[in-house]
């Protein structure tokens, strides 16, 4: 059931488990490169950087964005209330 959700699926795999460790990972990296150089300037251009890279990774990942279709899975509340 589990993979019938997408949830081992590589866009699974590449938000929670690599944006965890990078999430994790960069409060150190930008502490030792302001220890490094003494100020934020580089820190604050590797951070934006790393964001618009990751916009270009998002759109490249999601081709479109529309409804999921639920065969056989229980529509969410909202949709069932609604109906």
């Amino acid at each position: 059931m589990l993979s019938r959700l997408g949830l081992f699926s590589i866009n699974y795999v590449s938000y929670f488990i690599l944006s965890r460790l990078l999430g994790t990972l960069s409060p150190w990296v930008t502490g030792v490169v302001v220890d490094r150089t003494g100020h934020f300037a580089l820190a604050f251009m590797a951070a934006a950087v790393m964001s618009a890279l990751g916009v270009i990774g998002w759109l490249g990942m999601v081709p479109r964005l529309e409804p999921l279709k639920w065969d056989g899975i229980a529509p969410p509340a909202q949709e069932r209330m609604s109906s």
